[in-house]
């Protein structure tokens, strides 16, 4: 009886470890591998951005999100404004996750409502987002290139000048000017418990330029939101806060 009793309890163990450890599995993101990532794209910053050489000349209209839902996201690592690398697969492991670009120069971002698209899209409404949904999603908020830099540098949307009253300074050329300029001046807009991460950008090399930004979306402000089996649940062109808190709750 001794002996039937330890073979029970020891097949009942082998149970639960087995379960334990397949829900984790099934949970866990297997996602498309990094190097599927587009390395650089538009020929920037080599070419600047221009006529022929924007989003709307190349994909017919501004901004572009290439994953669509349902889609696996691809696997990216992107460093923290203190050089710390953060992975996304590692993120997955944790909770979803919810990919936010951010430009200082974008006026969605901003919160200057000049159009109807850009109401419910500000640093304020992304703020307010991740404080409603911060057990469910780590939100990880992007900086790729800037939409409405300083003349001469001109619009990756439709490669002219557009610039806005904030634009003061130029479209970074590498990566420590990103970091210095761009992410500096976002940072303070964000939520404590965002994740700033900042696209790689080597310079006239062309080896390592805007990868996430040229494989997930090009755009100032769109937003992604990824369940933790990798599959893309929700893609919006332009972030809106209350469509997305919508998504949230009703997917992950």
């Amino acid at each position: 009886m001794a002996g039937g009793g330890y073979g029970n309890f020891s097949l009942r163990l082998q149970v639960v470890l087995w379960t334990l450890f397949f829900s984790h599995s099934m949970v866990w993101a297997i996602l498309r591998s990094a190097d599927e990532l587009t390395k650089h794209c538009y020929h920037f910053p080599a070419m600047d951005y221009g006529y022929g050489n924007n989003v709307k000349d190349t994909y017919g209209s501004s901004p572009h999100v290439l994953l669509a839902e349902g889609d696996l996201a691809i696997d990216f690592t992107l460093p923290r404004i203190t050089g710390e690398e953060v992975t996304l697969s590692n993120l997955l492991k944790n909770k979803a996750v919810l990919m936010i670009w951010g430009h200082y120069t974008c006026p969605a971002f901003q919160g200057f409502n000049s159009d109807s698209k850009f109401v419910g899209s500000s640093y304020s409404d992304e703020k307010t987002l991740l404080d409603a949904v911060k057990d469910k999603v780590t939100l990880v908020h992007l900086i790729g290139p800037e939409p409405h830099p300083m003349w001469p540098h001109v619009n990756f949307d439709s490669g002219t000048v557009r610039m806005n009253y904030w634009s003061n300074y130029g479209q970074p050329q590498s990566f420590e000017e990103r970091v210095t300029v761009s992410a500096v001046k976002v940072l303070p807009f964000l939520h404590n418990d965002a994740v700033l991460l900042i696209d790689y950008l080597d310079g006239a090399t062309g080896q390592y330029n805007n990868p996430v930004w040229c494989s997930y979306a090009h755009g100032a402000r769109a937003a992604i939101l990824i369940g933790q089996d990798g599959v893309v649940l929700k893609q919006q062109q332009w972030f809106s806060a209350t469509e997305m808190r919508a998504a949230i709750l009703e997917y992950v």
